[in-house]
């Protein structure tokens, strides 16, 4: 696991697992630069490690409007990563939001999937590793950890 990459605007760290690259955003308040800065990291560690799917745990309190969400999905389809599958677990799930943004993706030729649960998100993905109760303890802790730096 790598540590955690801290700004002001949003916390990142990632897991290399077997089948997928692991993300997990966590953020206050969001904006298209905010998205897009994370968006780049991701697909920075993607790249380099020739991952072809990414599990992204999003937990960002705030939602980008429907013109930036459009604006960012249609960067994301142009950075040549059409064959990849994204698959986004979102702690902050809304069914109507969530559709305009996988239509957008798809329509964009993206294969994009946001998920209530991360068991949705990771069998959508195909991926046949499940977080362990390890795991999850340890994005707990970094919460509380994140809390601690917001203070």
């Amino acid at each position: 696991m790598s540590e955690p990459h801290a700004t002001k605007d949003y916390h990142l760290f990632f897991e290399h697992r077997p089948d997928y690259l692991y993300a997990n955003v966590m953020a206050d308040r969001i904006s298209f630069d905010i998205a897009k800065k994370y968006w780049i990291e991701i697909l920075k560690l993607r790249y380099e490690r020739g991952y072809n799917k990414v599990l992204i745990e999003k937990n960002v309190k705030e939602s980008l409007s429907a013109h930036s969400v459009v604006e960012l999905v249609s960067q994301l389809a142009n950075s040549g990563c059409s064959r990849n599958r994204f698959a986004i677990f979102d702690h902050n799930y809304d069914f109507i939001r969530s559709s305009l943004e996988q239509q957008a993706g798809t329509n964009r030729g993206l294969q994009l999937r946001i998920a209530p649960t991360m068991a949705e998100a990771i069998k959508w993905l195909g991926a046949s590793t499940v977080p362990t109760q390890l795991e999850h303890d340890r994005v707990a802790e970094l919460e509380m950890w994140r809390r601690d730096l917001v203070r």
